[in-house]
């Protein structure tokens, strides 16, 4: 992301406290959380979601269930994207995200071994 020239990196977190620390002192305009991030679970999840009413929150992980997608959309998160998506699709995510112009699910394929041909959905 540092070398895109419409993002700024402005803080990062090894663990979900200092996530949570981060926030409280730097106003982003998208979180992009690890979903398996040590010390992140869904109650914690929840909190950042309700804390950050404003900011646009987009979720990564290895986990491509779609029921799990939904509780995390359903949670207030503004997209969800799989760990092996393209840097394309993650960086198309977040600045659909920033534009606020809806809800973005990326990185997913109909085979179960995941290749270039990403599919997005906007939602």
């Amino acid at each position: 992301m540092d070398s895109e020239t419409d993002m700024q990196v402005i803080g990062e977190a090894g663990d979900g406290e200092t996530a949570l620390e981060a926030l409280s002192s730097i106003p982003p305009d998208v979180i992009v959380i690890n979903i398996r991030m040590p010390g992140v679970n869904g109650i914690e999840t929840e909190a950042i979601l309700k804390r950050q009413p404003n900011v646009g929150i987009l979720f990564f992980s290895p986990d491509d269930s779609m029921d799990y997608v939904s509780k995390v959309l359903e949670m207030g998160a503004s997209g969800y994207i799989l760990k092996v998506t393209s840097n394309k699709i993650f960086l198309h995510a977040i600045r659909t995200i920033y534009q606020g112009k809806s809800k973005f699910v990326g990185g997913f394929a109909d085979e179960p071994a995941f290749n270039d041909s990403y599919k997005v959905k906007i939602v």
